[in-house]
């Protein structure tokens, strides 16, 4: 049985691993100790460890309930630092705010880091079917041809500065506890990030936040845990024409109830 702590309360389940026990060992015994995040199976006669790691990601891995895989994000970050370090454990190494987060959090909870990479950049058009529009068919053309060059084939925007809109993006969605930037101002046509995608005359941002391959459940005091998240950000005024909201929101919930 596993017990799940939220403040002096406790929530209990019931797991089973379908652990064989290797030939030559005798009786295994579960060790685990306060506060109880790691564990290991050791062999009761010789003492030997045989397997440990986190309770957390057994548990996780076992098809435990949703409710024991929810994360709370309290801090959004990126890895490209201002000296042009690009690796996240570099940036980690003296972070203050993730000292500071280590040392005000209650003892009934676990801080995970969760890296988190770009895997893909795409585009999408839409079309108002009685709308005649305001330019040929030929500057459309050759409008979505420059957005595709520079969007999907310049790794530039697949890298700094597609890393700072999802950060930006991340931040106002979540709205974590221990950002202080993008909470209320993303986004701003001023901002740099933003500069290429203000000049192509993309009308919305859509972000994609995947939470499946970790099994985390992402979510703050203002959304909702889910596995799944597709903030988006129009970049400019909207004219009345159908969003792309409800579609993406139909989208989520079909990949949820899957």
């Amino acid at each position: 049985m596993a017990r799940k702590q939220n403040e002096g309360t406790f929530t209990s389940i019931d797991f089973r691993m379908g652990y064989e026990r290797p030939d030559g060992y005798g009786p295994i015994s579960w060790v685990s100790e306060y506060p109880y995040e790691d564990f290991s199976l050791v062999d009761k006669e010789s003492g030997e460890r045989l397997i440990s790691g986190s309770a957390y990601v057994l548990l996780a891995h076992l098809g435990t309930e949703p409710l024991w895989r929810t994360h709370e994000v309290l801090y959004v970050g990126q890895a490209f630092g201002k000296a042009g370090e690009r690796q996240a454990f570099d940036r980690l190494r003296k972070h203050e705010t993730l000292q500071r987060i280590y040392s005000e959090q209650r003892p009934d909870r676990e801080i995970w880091l969760s890296l988190c990479a770009i895997t893909d950049v795409a585009t999408m058009s839409t079309m108002h079917p009685t709308d005649n529009g305001t330019v040929s068919a030929e500057e459309d053309k050759d409008h979505m041809i420059r957005v595709h060059r520079r969007v999907i084939d310049n790794q530039h925007f697949n890298g700094h500065e597609g890393v700072a809109i999802a950060e930006a993006g991340l931040i106002r969605y979540f709205q974590p506890k221990y950002n202080k930037i993008f909470k209320d101002n993303f986004p701003d046509p001023d901002h740099v990030s933003l500069s290429e995608c203000m000049d192509l005359e993309i009308n919305t941002l859509i972000l994609e936040l995947h939470g499946m391959n970790v099994q985390a459940l992402y979510g703050s005091p203002s959304v909702e845990a889910n596995h799944l998240h597709f903030p988006q950000y129009p970049l400019f005024e909207a004219d009345g024409r159908a969003s792309l909201l409800d579609f993406m929101s139909a989208f989520s919930k079909g990949k949820e109830n899957d």
